[in-house]
Protein backbone atom coordinates (compact mmCIF):
# COMPACT_ATOMS: atom_id res chain seq x y z
CA UNK A 1 0.00 0.00 0.00
CA UNK A 2 2.14 2.97 -0.85
CA UNK A 3 1.70 6.51 0.44
CA UNK A 4 3.16 9.55 -1.27
CA UNK A 5 3.13 13.00 0.98
CA UNK A 6 2.47 15.91 -1.38
CA UNK A 7 3.01 18.94 0.56
CA UNK A 8 2.86 22.60 -0.54
CA UNK A 9 5.71 25.08 0.60
CA UNK A 10 5.59 29.06 0.12
CA UNK A 11 9.16 30.46 0.69
CA UNK A 12 9.32 29.10 4.20
CA UNK A 13 11.93 27.20 4.41
CA UNK A 14 12.57 26.81 8.21
CA UNK A 15 9.14 25.96 8.58
CA UNK A 16 9.17 23.62 5.72
CA UNK A 17 12.34 21.83 7.63
CA UNK A 18 10.08 20.89 10.78
CA UNK A 19 7.17 20.00 9.20
CA UNK A 20 9.26 17.72 6.78
CA UNK A 21 10.93 16.23 10.21
CA UNK A 22 7.15 15.18 11.08
CA UNK A 23 6.97 13.59 7.70
CA UNK A 24 9.77 11.66 8.06
CA UNK A 25 9.87 10.19 11.74
CA UNK A 26 6.26 8.98 11.09
CA UNK A 27 5.71 5.22 12.53
CA UNK A 28 4.34 4.16 9.02
CA UNK A 29 6.58 6.54 6.73
CA UNK A 30 5.01 7.24 3.35
CA UNK A 31 6.98 5.68 0.94
CA UNK A 32 7.75 9.27 -0.91
CA UNK A 33 7.45 12.77 -0.40
CA UNK A 34 7.04 15.09 -3.43
CA UNK A 35 6.97 18.83 -2.12
CA UNK A 36 5.20 21.51 -4.76
CA UNK A 37 7.10 24.71 -3.70
CA UNK A 38 5.25 27.96 -5.29
CA UNK A 39 7.03 30.81 -7.07
CA UNK A 40 9.98 28.70 -6.93
CA UNK A 41 12.53 29.57 -4.21
CA UNK A 42 16.19 29.24 -4.14
CA UNK A 43 16.50 28.50 -0.16
CA UNK A 44 13.48 25.83 -0.63
CA UNK A 45 15.36 24.40 -3.80
CA UNK A 46 18.85 24.05 -1.90
CA UNK A 47 16.89 22.57 1.55
CA UNK A 48 15.65 19.68 -0.96
CA UNK A 49 18.67 18.98 -2.79
CA UNK A 50 20.32 16.29 -0.74
CA UNK A 51 16.76 14.53 0.27
CA UNK A 52 16.84 11.76 -1.60
CA UNK A 53 13.29 10.48 -0.71
CA UNK A 54 11.93 13.96 -2.12
CA UNK A 55 10.38 15.03 -5.56
CA UNK A 56 10.79 18.35 -5.51
CA UNK A 57 8.52 20.24 -8.26
CA UNK A 58 8.82 23.54 -8.83
CA UNK A 59 6.19 25.99 -9.50
CA UNK A 60 7.50 29.28 -11.07
CA UNK A 61 4.62 30.99 -9.74
CA UNK A 62 2.37 31.51 -7.04
CA UNK A 63 -0.73 29.07 -8.46
CA UNK A 64 -2.57 29.19 -5.13
CA UNK A 65 -2.44 25.83 -2.87
CA UNK A 66 -5.27 23.98 -4.59
CA UNK A 67 -3.61 24.44 -8.02
CA UNK A 68 -0.36 23.21 -5.67
CA UNK A 69 -1.80 20.39 -4.35
CA UNK A 70 -3.80 19.35 -7.91
CA UNK A 71 0.48 19.90 -9.35
CA UNK A 72 1.78 17.52 -7.04
CA UNK A 73 -1.20 14.64 -7.07
CA UNK A 74 -1.05 14.54 -10.56
CA UNK A 75 2.87 13.95 -10.79
CA UNK A 76 2.42 11.56 -7.67
CA UNK A 77 -0.36 9.45 -9.91
CA UNK A 78 2.21 9.57 -12.88
CA UNK A 79 4.81 8.20 -11.34
CA UNK A 80 3.58 6.26 -8.18
CA UNK A 81 -0.03 5.59 -8.64
CA UNK A 82 -0.31 5.40 -4.53
CA UNK A 83 -3.15 3.77 -2.73
CA UNK A 84 -2.97 6.93 -0.50
CA UNK A 85 -2.29 10.49 -1.06
CA UNK A 86 -1.34 12.67 2.08
CA UNK A 87 -2.17 16.16 1.74
CA UNK A 88 -0.05 18.57 3.94
CA UNK A 89 0.48 22.84 4.33
CA UNK A 90 3.86 23.41 4.95
CA UNK A 91 2.95 24.88 8.36
CA UNK A 92 1.92 21.89 10.32
CA UNK A 93 4.51 19.68 11.35
CA UNK A 94 2.05 15.93 12.12
CA UNK A 95 2.00 13.99 15.11
CA UNK A 96 4.80 10.58 14.69
CA UNK A 97 1.82 8.30 14.44
CA UNK A 98 -0.50 10.52 12.46
CA UNK A 99 -0.75 8.33 9.08
CA UNK A 100 -0.54 5.09 11.06
CA UNK A 101 -4.01 6.12 13.47
CA UNK A 102 -5.45 6.98 9.76
CA UNK A 103 -4.47 3.66 8.27
CA UNK A 104 -6.48 2.35 11.61
CA UNK A 105 -9.44 4.23 11.20
CA UNK A 106 -9.21 3.04 7.27
CA UNK A 107 -8.68 -0.86 8.37
CA UNK A 108 -11.30 -1.07 10.99
CA UNK A 109 -14.48 1.27 8.90
CA UNK A 110 -17.33 -1.10 7.51
CA UNK A 111 -17.55 2.25 5.22
CA UNK A 112 -14.60 1.53 3.02
CA UNK A 113 -12.96 5.62 3.13
CA UNK A 114 -12.41 7.59 0.18
CA UNK A 115 -10.84 10.35 2.75
CA UNK A 116 -10.09 10.18 6.16
CA UNK A 117 -9.05 13.47 7.99
CA UNK A 118 -8.61 14.70 11.06
CA UNK A 119 -11.13 17.79 10.95
CA UNK A 120 -14.24 18.45 8.83
CA UNK A 121 -18.15 18.49 9.01
CA UNK A 122 -21.43 18.72 7.72
CA UNK A 123 -22.98 20.93 5.44
CA UNK A 124 -26.45 21.57 6.62
CA UNK A 125 -29.15 23.34 4.11
CA UNK A 126 -26.08 24.82 2.21
CA UNK A 127 -24.25 25.90 5.37
CA UNK A 128 -20.96 25.53 6.40
CA UNK A 129 -20.43 23.21 10.09
CA UNK A 130 -17.66 22.46 11.42
CA UNK A 131 -17.14 19.78 14.05
CA UNK A 132 -19.17 16.99 15.25
CA UNK A 133 -21.26 16.47 18.43
CA UNK A 134 -19.16 13.30 19.81
CA UNK A 135 -15.54 14.96 18.52
CA UNK A 136 -14.33 11.36 20.16
CA UNK A 137 -15.65 9.03 17.84
CA UNK A 138 -14.93 8.14 13.98
CA UNK A 139 -17.83 10.37 12.27
CA UNK A 140 -19.33 10.73 9.23
CA UNK A 141 -18.68 13.80 7.17
CA UNK A 142 -20.06 15.72 4.17
CA UNK A 143 -16.77 17.62 3.90
CA UNK A 144 -13.08 18.40 5.65
CA UNK A 145 -10.12 19.97 5.72
CA UNK A 146 -7.41 18.10 3.60
CA UNK A 147 -3.99 19.41 5.90
CA UNK A 148 -2.94 16.10 7.21
CA UNK A 149 -6.15 14.17 5.30
CA UNK A 150 -5.56 10.98 3.54
CA UNK A 151 -7.71 10.83 0.14
CA UNK A 152 -7.41 7.39 -1.80
CA UNK A 153 -6.83 6.63 -5.22
CA UNK A 154 -10.68 5.87 -5.57
CA UNK A 155 -11.38 9.15 -4.75
CA UNK A 156 -9.07 10.39 -7.57
CA UNK A 157 -9.99 8.21 -10.23
CA UNK A 158 -13.28 9.06 -9.22
CA UNK A 159 -12.97 13.02 -9.44
CA UNK A 160 -9.80 14.17 -10.20
CA UNK A 161 -7.74 16.32 -8.48
CA UNK A 162 -8.35 19.65 -6.89
CA UNK A 163 -10.11 22.52 -8.15
CA UNK A 164 -7.52 24.64 -9.74
CA UNK A 165 -8.71 28.51 -10.10
CA UNK A 166 -9.77 29.02 -6.72
CA UNK A 167 -6.48 30.28 -5.86
CA UNK A 168 -7.25 30.20 -2.35
CA UNK A 169 -9.89 29.54 0.32
CA UNK A 170 -12.94 26.72 -0.07
CA UNK A 171 -10.49 24.51 -2.06
CA UNK A 172 -10.72 21.75 0.95
CA UNK A 173 -14.64 22.22 1.17
CA UNK A 174 -15.14 22.27 -2.57
CA UNK A 175 -12.83 19.21 -3.45
CA UNK A 176 -13.99 16.85 -0.49
CA UNK A 177 -17.96 17.55 -1.04
CA UNK A 178 -17.37 16.77 -4.62
CA UNK A 179 -15.75 13.60 -3.70
CA UNK A 180 -18.92 12.48 -1.25
CA UNK A 181 -21.13 13.70 -4.06
CA UNK A 182 -19.51 10.63 -6.25
CA UNK A 183 -20.31 8.22 -3.42
CA UNK A 184 -17.40 8.36 -1.40
CA UNK A 185 -17.17 8.06 2.74
CA UNK A 186 -15.38 10.84 4.37
CA UNK A 187 -14.33 9.68 7.64
CA UNK A 188 -12.89 12.54 10.66
CA UNK A 189 -11.51 11.48 13.49
CA UNK A 190 -10.58 14.77 15.96
CA UNK A 191 -7.42 14.96 17.18
CA UNK A 192 -4.62 17.34 18.15
CA UNK A 193 -2.95 19.55 15.10
CA UNK A 194 -0.14 21.60 15.79
CA UNK A 195 -1.53 24.12 12.75
CA UNK A 196 0.58 27.28 12.72
CA UNK A 197 -1.71 28.47 10.65
CA UNK A 198 1.26 31.57 9.18
CA UNK A 199 -0.66 34.19 7.39
CA UNK A 200 -4.11 32.83 8.29
CA UNK A 201 -5.02 36.18 9.88
CA UNK A 202 -4.17 38.31 6.56
CA UNK A 203 -7.56 40.70 5.83
CA UNK A 204 -7.16 40.00 1.78
CA UNK A 205 -8.26 36.51 2.36
CA UNK A 206 -12.05 37.79 2.80
CA UNK A 207 -11.85 38.09 -0.86
CA UNK A 208 -10.84 34.56 -2.02
CA UNK A 209 -13.10 32.94 0.24
CA UNK A 210 -15.95 35.49 -0.32
CA UNK A 211 -15.59 35.10 -4.34
CA UNK A 212 -14.94 30.91 -4.33
CA UNK A 213 -17.99 30.08 -1.93
CA UNK A 214 -20.36 32.12 -4.06
CA UNK A 215 -18.71 30.75 -7.21
CA UNK A 216 -18.86 26.84 -6.52
CA UNK A 217 -22.74 27.93 -5.60
CA UNK A 218 -23.31 28.99 -8.98
CA UNK A 219 -21.39 26.70 -10.69
CA UNK A 220 -23.01 23.56 -9.07
CA UNK A 221 -26.43 25.67 -9.69
CA UNK A 222 -26.98 25.05 -6.24
CA UNK A 223 -29.72 27.11 -4.65
CA UNK A 224 -28.66 25.83 -0.95
CA UNK A 225 -24.89 26.33 -1.46
CA UNK A 226 -25.94 30.06 -2.27
CA UNK A 227 -27.81 30.37 0.64
CA UNK A 228 -25.37 29.54 2.49
CA UNK A 229 -23.29 31.59 1.43
CA UNK A 230 -25.27 34.27 1.69
CA UNK A 231 -25.90 33.43 5.48
CA UNK A 232 -22.24 33.43 5.55
CA UNK A 233 -21.67 36.73 4.00
CA UNK A 234 -24.25 38.30 5.72
CA UNK A 235 -23.06 36.75 9.44
CA UNK A 236 -19.02 37.84 8.45
CA UNK A 237 -19.88 41.09 7.21
CA UNK A 238 -21.59 41.96 10.31
CA UNK A 239 -19.07 40.89 12.26
CA UNK A 240 -16.57 42.99 10.63
CA UNK A 241 -18.50 46.03 11.09
CA UNK A 242 -18.87 45.29 14.73
CA UNK A 243 -15.06 45.07 15.34
CA UNK A 244 -14.27 47.68 13.02
CA UNK A 245 -12.88 45.21 10.39
CA UNK A 246 -13.50 47.76 7.33
CA UNK A 247 -10.45 46.39 5.14
CA UNK A 248 -11.77 42.66 5.67
CA UNK A 249 -15.41 44.40 4.98
CA UNK A 250 -14.33 45.47 1.37
CA UNK A 251 -12.66 43.08 0.40
CA UNK A 252 -15.43 40.33 1.10
CA UNK A 253 -17.62 42.07 -1.06
CA UNK A 254 -14.66 43.30 -4.03
CA UNK A 255 -14.50 39.37 -4.16
CA UNK A 256 -18.94 38.51 -4.12
CA UNK A 257 -18.39 40.90 -7.05
CA UNK A 258 -15.37 39.20 -8.95
CA UNK A 259 -17.19 35.86 -8.11
CA UNK A 260 -20.37 36.72 -9.75
CA UNK A 261 -18.43 38.12 -12.56
CA UNK A 262 -16.44 34.76 -12.86
CA UNK A 263 -13.56 36.00 -12.39
CA UNK A 264 -10.73 33.64 -11.20
CA UNK A 265 -7.57 32.63 -10.39
CA UNK A 266 -5.28 34.99 -8.65
CA UNK A 267 -6.95 37.64 -9.43
CA UNK A 268 -6.13 39.99 -7.78
CA UNK A 269 -2.13 39.54 -6.13
CA UNK A 270 -2.70 40.08 -2.47
CA UNK A 271 -0.09 42.92 -2.33
CA UNK A 272 -2.03 44.95 -4.40
CA UNK A 273 -5.13 44.53 -2.84
CA UNK A 274 -3.83 45.48 0.14
CA UNK A 275 -2.39 48.97 -1.84
CA UNK A 276 -5.12 49.98 -3.60
CA UNK A 277 -6.78 50.21 0.16
CA UNK A 278 -4.21 51.67 1.66
CA UNK A 279 -3.16 48.44 3.60
CA UNK A 280 0.49 47.19 4.23
CA UNK A 281 1.60 44.43 2.51
CA UNK A 282 1.85 41.14 3.97
CA UNK A 283 3.28 37.86 3.13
Amino acid sequence: MTIIAVIVTYRRPTTLTQTLAGITSQSRPADRIVVVDNDADDAVRDLLSDRPNVDYIASPSNVGYGAALALGMRHARAVYDPAWYWLLDDDTPPAPDHVQKMLEIAHSSPHAPWVIANRGGRIQRGRIRHGFDNSDAVNLAQFTLVDGTLVSHKAVEAVGLPREDLFMMMEDIEYTTRIAAAGGTLLVQASEVNAMHLGSASSWRAFYQARNHLRIALDRRSAAYFWGWMYRMAALSLTDVRRGRWLSLRFRWWGALHGAMNRMGQDVHPRLLLAESGGQPED
